[in-house]
């Protein structure tokens, strides 16, 4: 977890679609942006919030934790603080014993509710799009780890969960 983030593979990759050769390495660049991300501490409150001066805070939320995975609720939130707008709004799954991290879960269309499989094509956009988002929050200096992240009052962080 130390140490600068591998080089841009999602953007060598782009050319070549979302075989799945491509979405394994996909997933390797965007479990390694995730633990800079999270940086050292662990294991990782639900409610972590990061904000580096005057940009958006960033929410982090543990889902499910399992002895080889964890799913984390990664969002920023905009708009009216009584009710505020979650973009993007990202449900994460970590696999630990296979240092990877896909997106699991975006706001779907209505057209598409029913139907909770995504299509390759669909799974890489969403994937590529978590990486672009990541490395803009490693960019922009978030940093959950020990200097750079606080606890979210309780009232906040129940209303932070998603009905599923």
């Amino acid at each position: 977890m130390s140490g600068q983030p591998p080089p841009n593979i999602a953007r060598a990759s782009l050319s070549r679609g979302p075989h799945l050769a491509a979405l394994m390495a996909l997933y390797e660049q965007n479990y390694a942006a995730l633990c800079h991300l999270l940086g050292t501490r662990s294991p990782y409150p639900s409610g972590a919030v990061t904000r580096p001066g005057r940009l958006p805070a960033l929410y982090l939320s543990v889902r499910e934790r399992d002895r080889f995975t964890t799913t984390y609720h990664l969002t920023h939130r905009f708009g009216d603080p009584s009710e505020p707008q979650p973009l993007p709004d990202l449900e994460l799954r970590v696999y630990h014993d296979a240092r990877q991290c896909e997106a699991l879960r975006f706001p779907i269309p209505a057209f598409r509710r029913g139907d909770p499989m995504l299509a390759p094509a669909e799974r890489w956009a969403i994937n590529v799009m978590l990486g672009k988002w990541l490395r803009y929050c490693l960019d922009q200096g978030y940093c959950f780890g020990e200097d750079g992240s606080t606890r979210m009052p309780r009232s906040q962080a129940a209303g932070s969960q998603r009905p599923d």
